[in-house]
């Protein structure tokens, strides 16, 4: 019998659970590093100098996964400061957890005239 393969699969899983339980902080916001899809989030990819999609309507608890595919760094920053995803560099994420209903309209600290908005019910 070749217990390879099991042991590998294993060493793989329990890595996976480790890597996950150190990027889970209880805060509304996770580290800026290139990540894979967050399960259940709804996905803002920044653009051409532009949020896609511009203009989300969300339920309180959604989070929100942020990548910027630009080659500039851009940010995703609520006018009121309420989140902010910090500096994203190209093909970097970041998740924000809205937890607050309200229309909150947003912008990149780096080029003000990219706007957006969401709407948290």
């Amino acid at each position: 019998m070749r217990r390879w393969p099991i042991l590998t699969t294993a060493l793989i899983a329990a890595l996976a659970l480790l890597v996950g339980a150190c990027g889970s902080s209880g805060a509304k916001t996770s580290s800026a590093v290139p990540s894979p899809r967050t399960a259940g989030a709804r996905l803002v990819t920044i653009k051409g100098f532009a949020y896609e999609p511009g203009t989300l309507t969300l339920k309180r608890g959604t989070t929100l996964e942020v990548t910027n595919k630009d080659s500039e760094p851009h940010t995703l920053t609520a006018d009121d400061k309420s989140f902010d995803t910090g500096d994203l560099n190209k093909n970097h994420s970041k998740t924000i957890t809205l937890t607050t209903a309200g229309t909150f309209h947003y912008y990149c600290r780096l080029h003000p005239y990219m706007k957006g908005t969401i709407t948290v019910q």
